[in-house]
């Protein structure tokens, strides 16, 4: 028992004292009937002056006077008992990365951190709230209620092939604990620990506990990290394989890599491969001429801890086989059309922009200089200085740059450029879009952009090269070169990352049929039925993807291969650095005056009881008369 106002226990003490001190110093009067009041008028005074105090007599009218004084100040004291298991809001954050399908821990990491979560639900009060978020490739709120709600979306959860958003699932958990102020929160993550430092989350709603998953910390892993077919310029009719291992393991590997045909299952080459402890290597493999799909294996006798990442499909398509046909719209001859003509495989037609038909041209690519029309055409687009007062690229401004704060250099547009040559470009200032990204921008703004509108990829070159100077150094015609084999590559056949949205063009129909690696298919529809555009944004498998018209099944649209390509996911050693994250804000601030600590209190039944007494001393006042 505790009081919540303990100072209003004084008067629990105070008012029956004060009133057995006025009994006491007043006396207690008491109507009598006698038969005559004629043999008291004969009794000499007191001699003090005043009358002898006595003991009030035990009546009981005084005893409930008493009782019910001294409950009113146990009322006002506000006596409460502490309830043993207040409601809580636990939010319980699934790993879902590739990591955790490592089978160091029977028979997964993932299988264990379910079971762990289950165990931890079953703890729970019915009356308490659970959330379930899953942190996937992005963080999902799978269900939320009471821990028998929430208990069979948990055992439907399914680990993912990519990396897991931590980060924005304890965001998430933290939204979750927020909108239920009345209740104890607490969020719940079960990891492998297989992840890079997260970056700060912010202002926690409740504390994070990391509960850990993780098997052997010496368990390692051999991974392929990244495959590049590419064309001999000379011979564009020969291509090579680019391979990419990876031994995350503190010992050295023996890495045997079987490289065949996926259509047939043809062995092209078989080699083996030797990676000291925490390495990586590379391997370089002809490809015959009439290969169109190429799958590469880490053919062991006994797969690692996480196999997921042994095996990947890519498509080969023959890029620098044909003439491509590049329409350049440009008010004059500038440095851009010499760059443009100084690729091999280009057929480049010129146009002013008063001569330019949106349709009709046939063209591969259109390049827009300093123009932009009102309509874009169907197709890749490079646009190079866009001009003021267009709907598609908003202009606020020019700009000098004076650093560069962003630069994608794994991109392929940067591939073999020297990006100091951008240093001091005057570029323009336009707004923000959504479907572009940037891959190098100063403070002031991007410089090159890239993205897709109506499921054709565009590049963006926000500066005017003249202006700048970069049309005289080496870094534009690379710039350009790899512009156009970055927009003419076969987006059928291209290689995204899981959980990678994917964009391409929509049939004539407008619906398509979408084919996944296990067989199971779902209709696609246009975001945009005017855009024409499709996007498919649930890629978490790798493997093989068909994209079909749905009019007819058997004509193919597109294809695309997904597969991990993650070195910092592949490394399934788990940190042990797991630190607990406290709450950094708190998210129902206690009223004044209550104890931190959930309690029941009991003053309303007492203030009852008292009012009870109270007419029950009346009563008896009233009939004593």
């Amino acid at each position: 028992m505790l009081f919540l106002t303990p100072l209003a226990l004084a008067l629990a003490l105070a008012l029956p004292v004060t009133i057995f001190l006025l009994h006491l110093l007043r006396g207690s009067r008491w109507r009598v009937r006698v038969p005559a009041t004629f043999l008291w008028a004969g009794l000499a005074p007191s001699v003090a002056g005043h009358s002898r105090p006595r003991l009030p007599r035990l009546t009981l009218l005084f005893l409930l006077q008493l009782i019910a004084a001294g409950l009113s100040g146990i009322t006002l004291a506000r006596p409460a008992t502490p309830v043993a298991e207040p409601r809580r809001h636990v939010v319980l954050v699934l790993d879902a990365s590739a990591s955790m399908q490592a089978t160091d821990v029977a028979p997964s990491r993932f299988e264990a951190a379910r079971a762990r979560a289950l165990d931890r639900l079953s703890a729970l009060q019915p009356s308490d709230e659970v959330s379930l978020v899953r942190a996937g490739p992005s963080a999902t709120l799978l269900a939320s209620g009471s821990p028998d709600q929430v208990r069979e979306a948990l055992r439907q959860a399914q680990p993912g092939d990519g990396s897991g958003a931590l980060h924005d699932a304890i965001a998430l958990a933290s939204q979750q604990i927020a909108r239920t102020p009345g209740l104890r929160g607490q969020i719940l993550v079960f990891t492998d620990g297989a992840f890079p430092p997260l970056e700060p989350v912010g202002a926690l709603a409740a504390p994070v506990e990391f509960v850990s998953v993780a098997g052997n910390p010496g368990t390692g892993n051999q991974a392929i990290v990244a495959v590049q077919v590419r064309s001999q310029p000379s011979t564009p009719d020969r291509r090579t394989a680019y391979i990419e291992l990876a031994n995350l393991d503190d010992r050295p590997a023996s890495l045997p890599v079987r490289v065949a045909d996926a259509a047939n299952g043809r062995e092209i080459a078989r080699q083996t491969v030797e990676l000291p402890a925490n390495s990586a290597g590379s391997l370089l493999v002809e490809l015959p001429g009439d290969l169109s799909r190429l799958a590469i294996q880490l053919d062991r006798p006994q797969p690692d801890a996480l196999p997921l990442d042994d095996r990947v499909e890519v498509d080969t398509p023959l890029l620098g086989t044909r003439s491509l046909r590049v329409q350049l719209v440009s008010p004059a001859s500038s440095a851009l059309r010499q760059a443009l003509e100084a690729i091999p495989t280009v057929q480049l037609a010129v146009v002013s922009p008063d001569a330019y038909q949106a349709s009709g041209s046939g063209a591969d690519i259109t390049v827009f200089d300093g123009f932009l029309p009102p309509e874009l055409p169907r197709g890749p687009l490079l646009i190079v200085n866009p001009p003021g007062g267009n709907r598609l690229l908003p202009v606020l401004g020019t700009f000098t740059t004076t650093s560069l704060t962003t630069v994608d250099t794994g991109h392929p547009l940067l591939r073999g450029v020297d990006i100091a040559a951008l240093t001091g470009a005057v570029g323009k200032r336009i707004a923000r879009v959504p479907w572009a990204r940037p891959v190098v921008a100063a403070g002031e703004g991007p410089l090159i952009l890239e993205g897709y509108g109506r499921g054709y990829p565009l590049v963006i070159f926000t500066f005017d090269p003249a202006q700048s100077g970069i049309d005289k150094s080496l870094a534009f015609p690379l710039l350009v070169s790899n512009a156009v084999a970055y927009l003419i590559a076969d987006r059928s056949g291209r290689t995204v990352a899981p959980g990678e949205p994917i964009a391409l063009p929509a049939p004539s129909g407008g619906h398509a049929l979408l084919v996944r690696p296990d067989g199971r298919r779902q209709i696609v529809e246009p975001a945009d039925p005017a855009g024409g555009e499709l996007w498919i944004r649930d890629t978490e498998r790798t493997g093989r993807y068909l994209v079909l018209d749905a009019g007819n099944e058997q004509a193919v649209l597109s294809s695309f291969s997904v597969n991990l390509f993650d070195r910092a996911e592949s490394d399934i050693r788990p940190r042990r650095d797991l630190a607990p994250l406290p709450a950094t804000v708190q998210a129902s601030p206690p009223a004044a005056g209550t104890a931190e600590l959930p309690v029941k209190e009991w003053w309303r039944l007492l203030a009852a009881a008292l009012v009870a007494l109270v007419g029950l001393e009346w009563l008896v006042f009233t009939r004593r008369g």
